[in-house]
């Protein structure tokens, strides 16, 4: 293939082919993991800090089989890449090969207008399914995931929970809507729903009678175990971190169980055997 006086073997392009063609071009390559190392090492100079968190979740939907090519690939000036080092560490982090639009002889100047918007969150791929905010879920999709050394989710992940939990997340927002620190954070939205999930009817009942009152802070409505619960997450007041997160789910989780409705005090002793329990409901709600 010739481009420019430039010639292309087998219609792979080599780093030194991209930066110096003459001219505007743009076409789909499969871009494979080698190539991408290639452009990395060749080209990726001035570009802006890498955010691990953006190249695992690209990297998870490239794994997956969930990667899409679009409009967003990889671009080149004449001297270097200005665009497309997140999906380019992706492709190397995942090991797959991936359909991209490839631009090159762009102005250096095009690389003030690249990719400053905002990062597309999980929320911007659900905003148009019926649960807009999508964090419990999101907590939810974590715990069933096998491997949890990363926190990021596929919007796929998403999905199937809202598939099997979303009229759950709904049937809580009609009985409390309010939003309430403390109380309504994400990580125990989602233990509370886990609960819901594998409750009898009568259960069900409980449950949806408890939350109205914890939300509400109907303190006279509320049982023994539901009170240590609210006394527990009083002194988790104002802690930060993903740490402090799971121990608000392992929280809601002991003080919406059904099954233990006099507990005079709510304790975490083994965190990680209640996160287990909550997962274990998780994925067997999603097989």
């Amino acid at each position: 293939m010739n481009h420019g006086g430039k010639i292309m073997t087998y219609g792979i392009p080599t780093a030194d082919e991209l930066i110096s063609w003459p001219r505007l071009i743009s076409y789909r390559v499969l871009v494979t993991p080698e190539m991408a190392q290639q452009w990395i090492a060749a080209g990726n100079v001035d570009n802006r800090v890498v955010r691990k968190t953006v190249v695992s979740r690209y990297a998870a939907m490239m794994a997956g089989g969930e990667w899409k090519p679009t409009h967003q690939g990889v671009a080149f000036s004449a001297r270097r890449l200005i665009d497309g080092q997140h999906r380019l560490l992706a492709v190397i982090a995942a090991q797959t090969a991936q359909w991209m639009i490839v631009f090159v002889d762009q102005d250096d100047e095009t690389f003030g207008t690249l990719d400053r918007g905002s990062a597309r969150s999980l929320r911007d791929d659900l905003k148009d399914t019926p649960i807009h905010n999508t964090d419990g879920l999101s907590w939810i999709a974590r715990l069933a995931n096998v491997d949890r050394s990363t926190r990021a989710v596929r919007p796929s992940s998403v999905m199937e929970c809202m598939r099997v939990f979303g009229g759950i997340f709904l049937i809580l927002h009609e009985i409390a809507a309010t939003n309430v620190k403390g109380r309504t954070n994400s990580s125990i939205r989602a233990a509370v729903a886990l609960r819901y999930f594998e409750a009898d009817d009568a259960g069900k009942v409980y449950i949806e009678k408890m939350w109205k009152a914890w939300v509400g802070s109907y303190f006279a409505d509320m049982s023994a175990s539901l009170h240590s619960g609210a006394r527990r997450m009083q002194q988790l007041d104002g802690a930060g971190g993903n740490t402090a997160q799971e121990e608000r789910s392992c929280v809601a989780w002991i003080a919406f169980d059904p099954g233990a409705r006099d507990l005079k005090k709510i304790i975490v002793r083994e965190k990680n055997v209640t996160i287990s329990e909550m997962a274990a409901v998780a994925r067997i709600a999603i097989a």
